[in-house]
């Protein structure tokens, strides 16, 4: 049943239109509502949003990634979550950083990390976001401002993984500000 749910989905999302990563230097703006919801119809029912208060955001999450505990020395290191498949396969974790400095100057400081590629700009369901490819631990990241000098980053791993990289986009996508 779990891989006839994520074929289906995959099928479905391979339909969104929408590239979260696109191949040139322009700013991606990408919106939940208007570019990704009325493509997955009601295969939205097959995730769920999990809210986090604290940085005054949500994201969905597939229904075939489970959320694990996590420890009390990761949660003191910024992590918030972490997202799992059932055969350990793929992992999504939420984190906060204190990145003390603008976010145009973590974008550009990025650009000049050895371990990291394709670092871009977007603007995802209107918050700013940087995505690029962290080499040395196959994980797409992406970065939300969240306010004066630090971000929410999801990481998600495998990223070279074909199978997970419609998902690891779908997700990004649905990334939004809680509604005052």
């Amino acid at each position: 049943m779990k891989k006839i749910l994520i074929l289906v989905l995959s099928l479905v999302l391979c339909l969104v239109a929408v590239s979260v990563f696109a191949e040139n230097d322009e700013v991606q703006v990408v919106d939940w509502e208007t570019d990704i919801l009325p493509q997955l119809g009601d295969n939205v029912n097959m995730g769920d949003f999990y809210i986090y208060e604290n940085f005054g955001m949500k994201v969905w999450i597939p229904n075939n990634m489970k959320q694990v505990d996590v420890t009390a020395e990761e949660a003191a290191s910024g992590y918030a979550d972490r997202f799992i498949t059932e055969d350990e396969k793929y992992v999504i974790s939420v984190f906060s950083n204190d990145i003390g400095k603008d976010f145009d100057t973590y974008f550009n400081d990025l650009q000049t990390e050895s371990d990291i590629e394709s670092v871009k700009r977007g603007k995802i369901n209107g918050l700013n976001a940087i995505f690029y490819h962290r080499i040395s631990s196959d994980q797409e990241v992406f970065s939300f401002t969240g306010g004066d000098n630090w971000v929410v980053e999801l990481y998600f791993s495998p990223a070279t993984d074909a199978d997970f990289a419609t998902f690891i986009q779908i997700i990004a996508a649905s990334v939004q500000a809680l509604s005052e």
